[in-house]
């Protein structure tokens, strides 16, 4: 019976050693509730509340794509291009695979008319086998814009 019960403890040990490793630290459930109350605050649009606390959990994690991509959606609704832009591309640069981050950039591009940084995005889908036929039309479209 001791032999039994040597072999299962043994057998066991190991996933109580990895079910320590899974969990999370305090200061990652800290940075989660942060994130959700900050999502709260963008759901009720009280924008500048949202922004701050976006903001400073970029701080803390300016590797985190979510985050970056959250705050341009904000500094676009409180029309400040260049932030947006800037952390949409940020966004992006953290996670290319996004295709959502990428049509939000493309969007913004698109209303400030700046039609290089918009084909460069229009020929990653054309390079990447995104055949849309709408794609090779704007493409065209904002070739000819540029002259």
């Amino acid at each position: 019976m001791k032999v039994y019960t040597t072999i299962i403890l043994l057998l066991i040990i190991p996933f109580f050693a990895v079910a320590q490793e899974e969990r999370m630290t305090e200061a990652d459930i800290k940075d989660q509730a942060v994130f959700l109350d900050a999502l709260q605050l963008r759901i009720l649009e009280k924008w500048d509340e949202a922004l701050e606390a976006f903001l400073a959990l970029h701080q803390s994690d300016i590797e985190n794509d979510v985050v970056c991509f959250e705050i341009a959606k904000i500094y676009d609704v409180k029309n400040d291009d260049d932030n947006a832009i800037y952390f949409a591309d940020k966004a992006l640069s953290l996670n290319q695979d996004k295709l959502a981050y990428r049509e939000f950039l493309m969007d913004l591009l698109s209303g400030l008319k700046d039609y290089k940084a918009l084909n460069k995005h229009l020929n990653y889908f054309v390079e990447n086998e995104r055949f849309e036929e709408d794609n090779y039309f704007k493409l065209a479209r904002n070739y000819s814009q540029l002259g």
